[in-house]
């Protein structure tokens, strides 16, 4: 069959010899030859033919790789290795990564580290250091940063699990030098976003979240908590977030080790809702917010007090 446009311009096929109109619709006009009705009748419409076919090769095709199940399934599992390892391998060359250290002791020290992502959004990032040791003497598993907003707190703390669990599953670091001590879980209570598919507040979710980690971490957890206690009263956010963290504390050389990023500075300021400096285990850092020109001559960051 041939098609040709519905024009009136267009239709020269009318005064053609051999075309005979089939039928018209309002873009296109079908004509036929006395060839095409013989065709029609000695072999008629093959189109249905052609799909019975395609669908027995496929079928074919899909019963010879079912032979060679176990082979093709290791084929593809061996690239998919190779491609994520070359993957890392690109990543460290390009972004200037470093090798981490994996180790038993339940430590966390990081040199110039830096967020995998972050970076690449902003013209300027400045590295921070973190330091977490919870099973040595004097040394603190727990540190509790404040600063400014937009200051890079939730950054910080979120580099610092992405380089853990970097470094977990083989891949090198986005930081100068890398130490980390083997960890089972990593709990977060970063940001909570109410929703209608879900029965609770924002708050009631991050009450559920602190409470995960609190009944379920070990010694050998990383626990992030970002601004915990914000979506209640100011008193009662502190004394929950006070209250969290002496549950930590009590631990002693148990304690996971803890980020925690709040702008509660009453949490400092409040007598007794923290145990002194020289009975806990706490490293307290601040972050403030930097112009263009200060990063690039060297400074900023976390600063440890």
């Amino acid at each position: 069959m041939v098609a040709s446009p519905n024009d009136e311009s267009k239709r020269s096929l009318e005064t053609a010899p051999g075309f005979k109109l089939n039928f018209a619709t309002n873009e296109w006009i079908y004509w036929k030859t006395p060839r095409m009705e013989e065709l029609d009748e000695t072999v008629g419409d093959i189109f249905a033919a052609i799909c019975d076919r395609e669908f027995q090769l496929a079928n074919m095709i899909r019963t010879k790789i079912l032979e060679w199940h176990d082979k093709v399934l290791e084929a593809c599992n061996v690239a998919a290795e190779l491609d994520c390892v070359l993957s890392f391998a690109v990543a460290a060359v390009e972004r200037d990564f470093c090798e981490p250290s994996l180790v038993n002791e339940p430590v966390l020290y990081v040199e110039g580290g830096r967020h995998p992502l972050c970076e690449l959004c902003t013209q300027t990032f400045v590295p921070n250091d973190i330091s977490l040791d919870a099973g040595s003497p004097g040394s603190s598993g727990l540190s509790i940063i404040t600063g400014a907003n937009f200051s890079g707190k939730s950054v910080c703390m979120k580099q610092a699990a992405l380089i853990a669990f970097m470094a977990h599953i083989g891949s090198w670091v986005p930081a100068k030098s890398c130490q980390v001590g083997l960890i089972d879980r990593i709990f977060s209570r970063v940001q909570s976003r109410e929703s209608c598919a879900t029965a609770s507040s924002s708050f009631a979710i991050d009450l559920s979240q602190v409470a995960l980690m609190l009944r379920n971490s070990t010694p050998r957890s990383l626990l992030l908590i970002d601004e915990f206690g914000k979506g209640t009263q100011p008193e009662d956010g502190i004394s929950l977030l006070a209250a969290s963290i002496r549950e930590l504390l009590k631990r002693g050389p148990d304690c996971p080790r803890t980020i925690v990023v709040t702008h509660f500075k009453e949490l400092f300021t409040l007598p007794g809702l923290l145990p002194p400096v020289e009975e806990a285990p706490i490293a307290y850092g601040t972050m403030s917010v930097m112009r263009a020109a200060d990063a690039e001559e060297g400074g900023g960051g976390a600063k440890e007090e």
